[in-house]
């Protein structure tokens, strides 16, 4: 092509790249006239649409090529793509399968693997310059991705310096762009050689319109290999971007396909959440306001400044998560608090036992799209906190979206319970990797939550934070009403107990009974449903009527045991009785919090079975602060041990130094 023509191309030439251009093509220059050191035909110029593959096109000098009219010219050494800058070439493979000569350029030299792994999302405008750089000059996918003005005006001004290059070397300029050099044996080669070879002037604008003709037409077949390529080269998303530091949605990231799934099927099952809810209204398991704060359709007013929102499920997390929000209340002064639940019965007992200062409550939405919108648009968290494993992937992923930091606290998991969740690992994978921090209370749950997907270095073993609970609430007129009624009584208190630990108790108590005939025992079961069947129970071992406390009993005048099957009650129970059995540790059930009692100033009994808390109990047991029984004779002695000799506890030997470093990581998550 003559000069004319070149003039007509003087558009386009890359932005940035002039200088490397300058420094680095004059050995692409010369072997594309013939005068470089690897014997290259002289004319031969390799096509630029195939990205270094060694194809080239005869321009005329077909007798130096070693060629005759209708041949493919021989290639260089190498099969460099010689007319190309070496900045701008891209890595490709050898000519039929021969390796390039030593000291030959190499296919691709300046380009990284590193710098694939910074390129940007391809924008509408970004697509046409990468497919202008694939076919002209083959910027860089990390330049040609970037989109906008800026790549176009590049790429034109890379074409523009090649085409002075190639004028000065009396080549006759560079090929036109998108000219697919044919495969051997082709019937439109020569056409295409003829193409190459045409000496008719060609005006700035007929080149730009012939441009974007074949764009257009390319387009067409080339939106497979966009997308392909887009999705093997883009921005790192899901797992591997949050592994990276970044949050699972920021913007430009793609969510993980198992997230994208189960975001599908919540949003198509919400009619399913609104059906269910109307029937546990029916059944008197929801209320009405419940059922609309879980819909989204009533929130309470959000206060004004920074909120921190916590999420539980369970009563003993409901009120670790309350004791944490007393403690961070008291620090900064200018934080207001949300606590969210999911039982009804969590909702309850926070109500009972009190609020920590600047603090709400009200039930989590449900896990849908819509619903998890309204929820976080309303109230606009500066922090989430969850606590344990209650993991809502359409609440997380709404807080990803929105920036929103989240912290994992108190995290506990076991091996049958990871056998549980190994089903949702594709889910947990990409939950986990979003959290800023998350606390283990032992290292089974690190090696479980590296398990899931989650990062270990962002892992940190705490203990429990429910050593942060704070003291349990009491009605103060039923608390003077039974000590005026009990008074000097010995009391003793089966706290949270379970089937098969009320027997043990009262096998104990009957003993105890001999040598303190007015002894009384409370017991409290785990499930208030199972009060009858307690007070039963009761009732045939001890051959009396026993009261239940559900049945309008209030106060025990002369029973031998008394029944509290109330829920928000426990503590005016432990202010009652100096000492505790508590249960689940008996039973095969793991143990319950050990905090909640020493608070209140009564020791501590607990079975083998502490595998929930075994660092708490641990820790407790050298500090004298809890005894370990194994049967009824060991746990009557250890009745009558503290009611003959009480010992009031130190304070600041309750104090868990690691679940003070928890405070002090949530506080440095929170805005200045």
């Amino acid at each position: 092509m003559r000069a004319g023509g070149d003039r007509g191309r003087d558009a386009l030439r890359p932005a940035g790249l002039a200088a490397a251009d300058r420094r680095r093509a004059g050995p692409a220059r010369a072997l594309a006239t013939g005068h470089g050191r690897t014997g290259a035909a002289p004319g031969a110029v390799f096509c630029q649409r195939h990205r270094g593959r060694g194809r080239a096109v005869h321009r005329g000098h077909r007798a130096g090529a070693g060629g005759i009219a209708g041949r493919r010219p021989a290639a260089p050494a190498g099969g460099v793509c010689a007319a190309q800058p070496a900045a701008l070439r891209h890595r490709g493979p050898a000519v039929r399968g021969r390796r390039p000569a030593r000291g030959a350029p190499q296919p691709h030299a300046g380009c990284h693997a590193a710098t694939h792994a910074g390129r940007a999302r391809h924008g509408r405008r970004g697509r046409a310059a990468g497919r202008l750089a694939g076919r002209d000059v083959f910027l860089p996918r990390a330049v040609a991705g970037g989109g906008g003005g800026r790549v176009l005006r590049a790429a034109r001004r890379a074409q523009r310096d090649r085409a002075a290059g190639a004028e000065e070397a009396g080549d006759g300029g560079p090929q036109h762009l998108g000219h697919r050099v044919p495969g051997r044996g082709s019937a439109g080669r020569r056409r295409a050689a003829a193409a190459h070879d045409d000496s008719r002037p060609v005006g700035r604008a007929g080149e730009a319109a012939h441009l974007a003709r074949r764009l257009r037409r390319r387009d067409r077949g080339r939106r497979g290999l966009l997308r392909r390529t887009r999705r093997r080269h883009g921005p790192p998303h899901g797992h591997a971007r949050a592994v990276a530091g970044a949050p699972v949605s920021c913007p430009g990231a793609r969510q993980p396909w198992a997230l994208r799934a189960y975001l599908g099927l919540a949003r198509a099952l919400a009619p399913v959440w609104r059906a269910g809810l109307a029937r546990r209204l029916k059944r008197g398991k929801e209320t009405p306001r419940s059922v609309r704060q879980k819909l989204g359709s009533e929130y309470a007013q959000r206060p004004e400044g920074t909120v921190v929102w916590g999420h539980a499920v369970g009563v003993g997390e409901a009120m670790a998560l309350a004791g944490v929000f007393a403690r961070l209340a008291a620090l900064r002064p200018d934080c207001s608090f949300l606590l969210t639940t999911t039982a009804r019965t969590s909702g309850d007992a926070l109500k009972r036992t009190g609020l920590p200062p600047r603090c709400q409550h009200q039930f989590a939405p449900v896990d849908t799209p819509e619903a998890v919108a309204r929820f976080l648009d309303h109230w606009r968290p500066a922090l989430a906190v969850w606590c344990e494993m209650d993991l809502w992937p359409a609440l997380i992923a709404g807080t990803d979206a929105r920036q929103i930091p989240r912290v994992l606290v108190n995290a506990r998991l076991s091996s049958a319970s990871l056998a549980k969740r190994r089903w949702g690992r594709w889910i947990y994978q990409a939950l986990l990797p979003g959290f800023r921090d998350l606390f283990a209370q032992n290292t089974d749950t690190v090696d479980a939550l590296v398990a899931l997907g989650a990062p270990r270095e962002r892992i940190t073993v705490s203990g429990t934070i429910k050593a942060l609970v704070p003291p349990l609430g009491c009605d103060t007129d039923d608390l003077a009403a039974w000590q005026d009624a009990l008074g000097a009584r010995p009391v003793w208190l089966l706290a949270s107990s379970h089937p098969g630990e009320e027997a043990l108790a009262l096998q104990a108590h009957a003993g105890l009974r001999r040598q303190h005939p007015g002894a009384l025992l409370l017991i409290a079961p785990r499930a208030p449903a199972r009060g009858a069947e307690v007070a039963a129970l009761a009732a045939g071992a001890l051959s009396q009527a026993v009261p239940l406390r559900s049945a309008g009993a209030h106060i025990a005048t002369d029973a031998a045991a008394y029944v509290a099957d109330t829920i928000g009650e426990m503590g005016l129970w432990y202010r009652l009785a100096p000492v505790a059995l508590v249960g689940g540790s008996i039973a095969s059930v793991g143990g319950h919090n050990p905090h909640e009692p020493l608070a209140l100033g009564c020791a501590v009994l607990h079975g083998p079975n502490v595998w929930n808390f075994s660092e708490s109990y641990e820790r407790l047991d050298g500090l004298g602060l809890s005894r370990p029984v194994q049967n009824a004779d060991e746990l009557a002695r250890a009745v009558a041990a503290v009611w003959a000799s009480p010992s009031a506890h130190d304070s600041a030997a309750l104090t868990d130094p690691q679940a003070e470093a928890v405070l002090t990581r949530l506080l440095g998550h929170l805005p200045a």
